[in-house]
């Protein structure tokens, strides 16, 4: 009896030391403490995790740092292993969030990090280490119409209406061969588009593709137009920009070869140059725009020359056909694989605005040779366009009037499902005879 007695007193002390929901002793083997690092152990009976911890890397700090810093130290390196797994560590910003998961004792059973909204990390405790996995939200598509008038820009506008300035480059590239954002735009030129828009949680994340694009300028009779369209040839997936009448909108040369810039200096054959003080042709156009600027081919073909050329300091030529040579000049640097030889494609990047040779500041002269003539770069035509293969054409046609309406029944601003649910099919006359079960 005594014996009896003694045991059931033995497991009462137990239980006051160990406490309800605490590990045994014999649970706790195993147990990670920050001297002795981290050790895997199945553990008889787990305690519900009571505590979420949201951590934020100090400016300068490490993970390792901010790990130790929170009770972590046995824990940081396997841990840092796992994340780096599926994180670039060295991209870590003082704003991006990790939280830490632990049971009721601090033991840490997972960790999260946001990598996006859609997005998230996940590192959890296993019998013999860390796993990493990836878990994504589900993103939900609408399309949204934003439309409005220009008043400054057309990227003021587009930003005012809802839009992102990516969506702004996206609309402009649509017109990029025909019309130039920078010098043809005026007030009271008015824009329409619908766009996919991404969403997480009721949270936009980006816009995706521009379905349409509507442009339609004070001083021209018509608007511009352009319709993406998708088809399938030989199982792979093709798309391309179309006007309402089929024709691709790319043309052999693009409008311009940066965007939203002013020119200060045009085409003339009598013009004092700001440094030499002479009076002399300047035969192309003076984009300004700052350093680093983008600058793209435009057109495709083949790179004549990539070096320092005299007063137009860092200089691209590129040869488009037996016709057509462009020339870019005054660039502080030049694109990926920009080299004399080097075959380039239409808006690809061959260099970056900047000043070097004889310039007063941060410009591109950019020129246009035609037979062996310098034109005035303004005054190029784009060139024909491929239009789309007759056997396509209705489908596309119905795609169109399908984006019409679409267009037609959403005001500025609104938004809708996509992709449009199915219409149900329509009734048999066997089930309109079908007399409905009570």
């Amino acid at each position: 009896m005594w014996g009896a007695l003694v045991a059931l007193a033995l497991a009462a002390s137990l239980h006051l030391l160990t406490g309800p929901g605490r590990f045994a002793e014999a649970d706790l083997a195993g147990y990670a403490d920050e001297d002795h690092g981290t050790q895997f152990a199945s553990f008889a009976a787990l305690e519900p995790i009571c505590c979420i911890e949201e951590l934020h890397l100090a400016n300068g700090q490490s993970l390792d740092v901010l790990f130790q810093n929170h009770g972590l130290a046995g824990d940081s390196r396997a841990l840092i292993e796992a994340l780096g797994e599926l994180v670039n560590l060295r991209a870590l910003r003082p704003e991006d969030c990790i939280r830490l998961f632990r049971r009721e004792s601090g033991f840490l059973e997972r960790l999260e990090y946001q990598r996006s909204l859609e997005e998230k990390v996940v590192v959890e405790r296993g019998e013999t280490a860390f796993s990493a996995r990836l878990e994504t939200e589900p993103v939900e598509t609408q399309v949204r119409k934003i439309a409005g008038s220009i008043e400054s820009s057309l990227y003021l506008a587009v930003v005012a209406a809802g839009g992102s300035p990516g969506l702004v480059l996206d609309f402009a590239d649509l017109f990029s061969w025909d019309f130039d954002f920078l010098t043809d735009t005026r007030a009271g030129d008015r824009f329409e588009m619908l766009v996919e828009e991404r969403s997480v949680r009721g949270t936009r994340i980006g816009f995706g593709r521009v379905l349409s694009g509507k442009f339609i300028p004070v001083d021209r009779a018509a608007p511009m137009e352009a319709f993406v369209f998708q088809w399938e040839d030989q199982g792979e997936s093709e798309q391309g920009y179309y006007t309402r009448d089929g024709r691709s909108v790319k043309k052999f040369f693009l409008k311009s070869p940066l965007n939203y810039r002013r020119i200060s200096s045009g085409f003339t054959y009598n013009r004092k140059h700001p440094i030499l003080k002479t009076v002399r042709p300047h035969l192309g156009v003076d984009y300004a725009a700052p350093k680093g600027t983008h600058v793209v081919a435009l057109g495709s073909g083949k790179v004549e020359w990539a070096g320092t050329k005299g007063g137009f300091g860092k200089t691209v030529i590129i040869r488009h056909n037996k016709t057509y040579r462009t020339q870019y000049a005054h660039l502080s640097g030049y694109g990926p694989g920009i080299r004399s030889g080097a075959r380039v494609s239409q808006g690809q990047l061959i260099g970056y605005v900047g000043s070097t040779g004889l310039s007063t500041g941060p410009h591109l002269d950019f020129r246009v040779q035609e037979n062996g003539k310098w034109i005035n770069p303004l005054s190029l035509k784009g060139g024909a366009s491929e239009p789309l293969a007759a056997s396509r054409r209705p489908a596309f046609e119905s795609w169109v009037q399908d984006l019409d309406a679409l267009n037609q029944g959403l005001e500025a601003g609104g938004v809708v499902a996509w992709p449009p649910a199915p219409a149900e099919p329509p009734l048999t006359a066997a089930q309109l005879d079908t007399p409905a079960s009570s």
